[in-house]
C-alpha cells in the first residue's frame, strides 16, 4: 500500500502536458515504448485513486523518466528564453537612460534661455519632450518591474527562468543520482521530487505562454 500512495503523491500530468506543447516527439517515443501506462501518459490525466498498476516500482520508474525528460525540456527553454529578456531588459534600460537625459536636458538653463528668446513654440516643443521622456520612463520602469515586481514584469520573468532553471538542474542531479544508488529504497524521495517537478513545468508552461 505504501507504493502505492507514493504513485498516487507522485503526479506527472503538468510534466505531460508541457512535454505535449513543446516537445511531441519525446512524449511519443515515451508513449510508444510503454503503452501499458498510457492511462497516465496523456495530457491532463490524473492518476486516480483506484488506479494503481501491478507493479508500483516500475511504474514510478515510468514517471522518473517522463519528471527527467521534462527537466530537461524545462533547462532547454529557459536557457532558450533567457538572453531574450535580458536583451529587452537591457534596451528597456536603454529607453530609459535616453529618457533621463532628455528630461535633464528639458530643464537645463539653455531650454529657459530658448524659451525667453523664442517664446510659446519652444515652450510647447520642451513641454512634449519632457511629457514623452516622463511616459517613457513610466512605461520601463512597469515594464522591468523597477516599480513592483508584476507577474509580466520583465525582471519577475527573468528570475522566474533562472530559478525554473537552477531547480530542474538540481532535480534532475538529484534523480541520477537515486537511479544510480538505490531507487527501491527512495521511494518516497523520488515522489516528492516528481510531484515538485511537476508544479514547476506548469509554471514554465504559463511563463512559454506568455512570451
Amino acid at each position: 500500500m505504501g507504493q502505492i500512495k507514493v504513485n498516487q503523491h507522485a503526479p506527472i500530468n503538468e510534466i505531460v502536458g508541457l512535454l505535449n506543447a513543446y516537445s511531441q516527439s519525446e512524449l511519443s517515443s515515451i508513449q510508444e515504448e510503454f503503452p501499458e501506462y498510457e492511462k497516465f501518459l496523456k495530457p491532463g490525466i490524473i492518476m486516480g485513486e483506484d488506479e494503481a498498476s501491478e507493479d508500483e516500482i516500475k511504474e514510478l520508474k515510468i514517471r522518473t523518466k517522463v519528471c527527467k525528460t521534462g527537466l530537461n525540456l524545462i533547462i532547454q527553454k529557459s536557457a532558450e528564453f533567457l538572453p531574450k529578456v535580458k536583451s529587452r531588459l537591457k534596451l528597456l534600460n536603454s529607453v530609459q537612460f535616453i529618457s533621463q537625459i532628455v528630461i535633464a536636458i528639458t530643464g537645463a538653463s539653455i531650454m529657459v534661455f530658448l524659451q525667453e528668446k523664442h517664446g510659446e513654440s519652444v515652450k510647447i516643443i520642451i513641454g512634449c519632450l519632457t511629457l514623452i521622456a516622463a511616459i517613457l520612463t513610466l512605461y520601463v520602469q512597469h515594464k522591468s518591474g523597477t516599480i513592483g515586481l508584476g507577474e509580466n514584469s520583465l525582471s519577475k520573468i527573468f528570475n522566474d527562468l533562472t530559478d525554473s532553471k537552477l531547480t530542474a538542474e538540481h532535480y534532475l542531479q538529484e534523480l541520477k543520482i537515486i537511479e544510480e544508488l538505490n531507487f527501491s529504497s527512495s521511494v518516497e524521495e523520488v515522489s516528492q521530487i516528481i510531484k515538485k517537478s511537476n508544479d514547476i513545468s506548469s509554471d514554465m508552461k504559463k511563463i512559454i505562454e506568455k512570451n
